[in-house]
């Protein structure tokens, strides 16, 4: 006792033991400094945790963000926004339809801002319409609108059909040897499909990566697309440390270095041979050949590096939201076939309806149950949690006394909204009439918004949606997605990913349908 006694008053070790005290109380003080932001401001809030805010149940890996914030909208359905605090930055959550569409289109200037920290010197991938902010912004969005007219979006059909009806065939030959039906991932499955879509209509290039896929652009693919360290420490340390944030790449540098390689060789060649395409990546090299040439640091420079990094996010954006969204939607075509069956009589008789049997761009148009199906599988499984944005200027909230200091973090809790009681009766429930012509006009602006709203709004909406519709109208043509045994109802999702993919497999029987 007595020795143990002298050794913990040794003078080295007490002096460690006060040291090691100063630095845990200074490590609290700093990371609740900021916790009585919202009391001050009078706003009702979450009760933070030293370090974690209100992060606790993301950091021991229990729940998603989005069903993190649904859970505390749900408990405080009669406040129409609160205080949350990522970490230690306090951030507004939003829980009011209304509230939503003045933040995102009528005040739209105040909100411009994204929140991410980036350095686009840096980090070329930054230097894109998803990281932008401010003119940079607005200039890039400008120019690439008319990339996604009605007009451009139905010159790209033939492409994307015809991707399909490559996917259909190779999916017949499959189920030769399995005529009962094939048991299949949905997610692994139909990512094949929208790669070949995406490169052809984005990029120029025939994939052909259901039968042959090139093993270059499928490692940079996956690479891109999974969860690394640097995103989870991007997550941490754009509310706990912004200016270490800044210096933290999006992706690998090789990542970085075969897109802009890609664009470098792909402008010189379509330029050198006169080449003109109908897809983004010709948009891309039009706006790049008019602007490459301007001041670097004008807002309307654009060269390679802003041509590769634009290049990168609709890949992502085209690619793995899509991807999702049509495994979610296949996934209830299992577990509803009356719902299933109606979808394809509404399919099948429009194609009776024409003389070739073939659907054209403008058939979509007509089909409002393949509409209705599509959007309640997007109530129910939005692909973005939250969206996030950043006020420029003060910010007095309206119909209330709380004004918002420049700078401050707002969160639009997507999955909250398109599960509110306020909004949605049986919200649990699918049910595509909820998106009926007689029903669609009663939802509440704000309520549904799994592409964004206002100025920020998904450029590529129009195509994601032709993309899925094409691909769906051929699978339930030619194949019943039945209910296996390994098919869930219920879908749990990773916690650290920025996008809502599921944690587990899904699966679904594809059964070659009989002709009459």
């Amino acid at each position: 006792m007595i020795l143990l006694l002298s050794s913990f008053l040794n003078p080295n070790i007490l002096s460690l033991q006060v040291l090691l005290l100063i630095l845990v109380v200074c490590l609290y003080k700093w990371s609740t400094a900021t916790f009585g932001y919202w009391k001050k401001k009078k706003v009702p809030y979450v009760k933070p945790l030293p370090l974690v805010g209100n992060l606790g149940r993301i950091v021991r890996n229990d729940i998603n963000i989005g069903y993190l914030l649904k859970e505390l909208c749900d408990e405080r359905v009669n406040d129409r926004f609160f205080g949350f605090y990522m970490t230690r930055e306090p951030v507004l959550i939003l829980n009011d339809a209304d509230l939503v569409m003045q933040v995102m289109l009528k005040d739209f200037s105040l909100f411009n801002d994204k929140g991410f920290h980036v350095d686009e010197d840096f980090d070329m991938i930054c230097n894109n319409i998803f990281f932008l902010k401010g003119q940079r912004w607005r200039f890039q969005r400008n120019k690439m609108a008319p990339a996604f007219t009605s007009g451009k979006q139905r010159a790209m059909y033939s492409i994307i059909n015809a991707c399909s009806k490559s996917f259909i065939k190779h999916l017949n030959k499959l189920s030769q040897e399995t005529p009962r039906g094939l048991e299949l991932d949905i997610k692994s499955t139909i990512e094949d499909l929208y790669t070949d879509i995406v490169c052809k209509c984005i990029l120029g290039l025939e994939m052909h990566s259901i039968e042959n896929p090139d093993r270059e652009y499928k490692a940079i693919q996956d690479a891109t697309l999974k969860p690394n360290w640097r995103l989870h420490v991007k997550q941490v340390t754009q509310f706990l440390m912004p200016y270490l944030d800044r210096k933290i790449r999006i992706s690998d540098k090789h990542i970085e270095d075969w897109f802009y390689g890609f664009a470098e060789k792909n402008v010189s060649l379509r330029n050198e041979k006169k080449i003109e395409r109908v897809d983004l990546l010709q948009n891309l090299i039009n706006i790049y050949n008019e602007n490459h040439n301007m001041d670097v640091n004008s807002e309307e420079y654009f060269g390679l590096r802003q041509l590769a990094a634009n290049i990168f996010v609709f890949i992502v954006a085209g690619y793995e939201t899509s991807a999702l969204t049509t495994t979610f939607f296949l996934q209830k075509m299992a577990l509803h076939p009356d719902i299933q069956e109606r979808l394809r009589r509404e399919i099948l008789d429009v194609k009776k309806s024409k003389p070739n049997g073939q659907l054209e761009y403008e058939d979509y148009k007509g089909m409002t149950y393949l509409s209705m199906v599509l959007d309640e599988t997007l109530r129910m499984y939005p692909v973005l949690p939250i969206f996030l944005r950043r006020t420029i200027a003060p910010y007095p909230i309206p119909h209330s006394d709380v004004t918002l200091d420049a700078g401050t973090y707002v969160i639009t809790p997507v999955v909250a909204l398109h599960y509110s009681s306020k909004y949605w009766t049986n919200p649990h429930q699918f049910d595509p009439e909820r998106f009926s012509e007689t029903n669609r006009p009663n939802i509440v602006p704000g309520s549904f918004i799994p592409f964004n709203e206002g100025p920020r709004q998904c450029i590529g909406k129009r195509f994601a949606y032709l993309q899925m519709k094409s691909s769906i109208c051929e699978i339930l043509t030619n194949f019943e997605i039945k209910r296996t045994a390994r098919t869930v109802e219920h879908t749990e999702f990773v916690v650290g990913s920025m996008v809502m993919v599921p944690k587990e497999e899904i699966v679904a029987a594809f059964v070659p349908r009989k002709f009459d």
